[in-house]
């Protein structure tokens, strides 16, 4: 038996529901259509694969990780923003090309408020790859232990 067979009643919070498996503990989340302003469900489903990224990688609790994603999407898509940043508006095809590698920029530029610089993300980035792997810069006890995702009704 699967899992999602013997999930409860899901919690619904803003952009997502979080249902937990009462056997194995894993918690399962299905993201809310419109979680991001995307007419592309396919996309969003993708998109989303950043959150258990930003969770493994950088520390991130469930909520702090799709809180990221859902304002890179909102900052980096809007062409007012970009301008003040200097950084060219990014477009859906730019985030399916990058696919669960924006997670690092994702921390670096709003978690770390870095500059958003595509030359200065690449050196924090080689660091981050010659050091221990983990930005330690989040605090302790946020990470969630197991977590799956997928996409959520269309």
């Amino acid at each position: 038996m699967s899992c999602s067979a013997l999930l409860g009643q899901p919690s619904t919070r803003d952009y997502f529901e979080l249902a937990t498996c009462p056997r194995c503990k894993v918690q399962h989340v299905s993201f809310l259509p419109g979680w991001i302003p995307s007419s592309d469900q396919e996309f969003a489903s993708c998109y989303a694969a950043n959150v258990p990224e930003l969770m493994a990688h950088f520390g991130h609790s469930l909520d702090a990780a799709v809180q990221l994603a859902r304002d890179y999407y909102l900052k980096f898509t809007d062409e007012t923003f970009c301008a003040s940043t200097g950084v060219p508006t990014q477009r859906e095809e730019f985030f399916w090309h990058e696919g669960r590698g924006l997670a690092p920029r994702m921390h670096y530029t709003l978690f770390l408020k870095e500059d958003p610089d595509a030359g200065k993300f690449i050196e924090w980035r080689k660091g981050l790859r010659a050091g221990a792997g983990r930005d330690e810069r989040v605090a302790a006890g946020t990470h969630d232990e197991a977590t799956t995702t997928e996409a959520g009704p269309g």
